[in-house]
């Protein structure tokens, strides 16, 4: 059998790419004014004038996204007059009580955790009629050795005073808060377990509350039979036990959960190059992948018929996609496991209108319906290494047909 070579990329596919180096060029001038010259040299179709110009304006409209985008990091917001007027003060007083609603809240080793707080104002003083300004932005507050995990909209306090993001000691490097800016944040805190005061109010989302509930069974059941304490203290107690460390992989591995891994774990599997298995990704939606095909093998049994209005990959794509969304709300939706969802959703679609596709092209539709979103993930990093990793297995499968064709 005849394997054909790699296609070039269609026209409005490069289109995108010039867009996309517009955008990083925002924050990257040189970085991307080579992709720029890299795309005129690498495809002979965009050396006529017309097509010249086409990518010239497709550049500028992009690095006018980008620059109007990172606005904030260039003037960042002002501090309300209850901030500044703490950090005023000559005096060495207490660092002011905050309270903000939970966006978002993530698991990182060690034991840390990372939530990311909106509407961050002082606690409101007994019998006040007017609430101060909230910061404008987000805040991410870093806990290590936390008491208690918020969930998603639940009420957290702490006595603590915001800074900018923008104070990191690099200053020289900006992808930083460029990502964080994507995000909405531009405030920072730290602490460590019960320093400030932490408290909690509300009872969260509904469905923040079943995927905690989810999670809390699968430690429970991953919890030793001789431990008598609670399911994620008896896997964090003794992260250096190898056999601790076994449990705790598979929170990592299914749910994104590294909380309960240490960070020599995490080390040993850097050098081991499987870093990137505990990145939910698109190999987890393989999953959704296979329960899909044997929910359509088992339905082909009891009804045949079925292949006579579609033939089986349309149904197999059809049956994975509600155990995909699923999955991409069990995993909290981080970028690479929205990358793959995206892909097999656009997939999905043009196979029921009778298309064929390569993966590629099913790679760049899933950026461009990210990127024209949210222009300002380009810079987050774990769709960076997911795009590139599967643009290079996307680029290789013509050379591994050629090598292994069965």
């Amino acid at each position: 059998m005849r394997v054909p070579p790699l296609q070039p990329l269609l026209v409005r596919q490069v289109c995108l790419l010039f867009w996309c180096a517009g955008v990083l060029a925002a924050l990257h001038p040189v970085e991307g004014l080579c992709a720029v010259l890299f795309l005129l040299l690498a495809d002979s179709r965009f050396r006529t004038l017309r097509r010249f110009l086409l990518a010239a304006a497709l550049c500028a409209a992009g690095f006018a996204m980008g620059w109007w985008r990172l606005g904030p990091l260039r003037s960042p917001p002002p501090e309300p007059p209850w901030l500044a007027a703490e950090h005023g003060e000559t005096t060495e007083k207490p660092a002011p009580r905050i309270c903000g609603v939970a966006r978002h809240v993530q698991g990182l080793p060690d034991g840390r955790l990372r939530i990311l707080l909106e509407a961050v104002r002082p606690e409101p003083l007994p019998g006040a009629r007017h609430a101060d300004a909230p910061l404008p932005g987000d805040c991410v507050w870093t806990w290590e050795e936390p008491g208690f995990r918020p969930l998603a909209g639940q009420t957290v306090c702490v006595s603590r005073r915001p800074v900018p993001v923008r104070g990191f000691a690099n200053t020289r490097e900006q992808a930083q808060e460029a990502r964080w800016a994507a995000r909405g944040v531009f405030w920072r805190i730290w602490s460590r377990g019960w320093s400030g005061g932490p408290s909690l109010s509300g009872e969260g989302r509904p469905d923040a509350r079943l995927r905690e509930s989810l999670r809390r069974d699968l430690l429970r059941v991953l919890r030793p039979p001789d431990s008598a304490a609670a399911p994620e203290a008896s896997l964090g107690a003794a992260r250096g036990d190898a056999a601790s460390q076994a449990r705790a992989i598979l929170p990592a591995l299914l749910l994104g959960a590294r909380s309960c891994l240490a960070s020599d774990t995490l080390e040993r599997f850097a050098a081991a190059s499987l870093a990137h298995s505990l990145a939910l990704s698109g190999q987890h939606l393989a999953l959704a992948g296979l329960a899909g095909l044997f929910s359509v093998l088992l339905l082909a049994r009891l009804r045949p018929g079925i292949y006579l209005f579609r033939a089986r990959a349309v149904w197999v794509a059809l049956a994975s996609l509600p155990p995909a969304l699923f999955y991409l709300w069990l995993g909290d939706a981080p970028a690479s496991l929205l990358r793959a969802a995206c892909m097999l959703g656009v997939m999905t679609l043009w196979l029921l209108r009778g298309r064929t596709a390569t993966g590629l092209d099913a790679l760049l539709a899933a950026l461009a319906c990210i990127v024209l979103i949210s222009p300002l993930s380009l810079f987050d990093l774990s769709l960076q290494l997911s795009v590139l990793c599967v643009a290079v297995i996307c680029l290789c499968l013509p050379g591994m047909r050629r090598l292994w064709p069965m």
